[in-house]
């Protein structure tokens, strides 16, 4: 069976980061690490900074709950459609249309 790297995770198939992930955790981080660094760099300068701060909140998310793998994913999968929300609104108010002018009623003297 012919196996596609897949280029945004570098030079392991699914199955092999699995493989990695299971028998060397370590090396796993360091690869896994190399990846969102490299994606990273390859974004425009100006969002790079925010980028490595998401990046910092999920690596906090998953230390604290790494003997959980599920609820770490519940947690990162709340932050993410709470970020989205919040986009959301944010992408509506720009787009909203203002308000037409009230009628005002003007007094002509003759």
């Amino acid at each position: 069976m012919n196996v596609k790297k897949n280029p945004q995770t570098g030079k392991f198939t699914f199955d092999e980061w699995m493989h990695l992930a299971q028998n060397n955790p370590e090396q796993f981080e360091l690869e896994r690490k190399k990846v969102i660094d490299s994606v990273i760099e390859q974004c425009p300068e100006a969002q790079q900074l925010k980028l490595k701060q998401i990046q910092f909140r999920i690596d906090g998310i998953r230390r604290k709950y790494k003997k959980n793998g599920l609820v770490c994913a519940q947690v990162l999968c709340a932050e993410m459609e709470y970020a989205f929300h919040e986009f959301n609104d944010t992408l509506q108010q720009l787009v909203k249309k203002p308000d037409p002018p009230k009628p005002t009623l003007v007094v002509v003297k003759r």
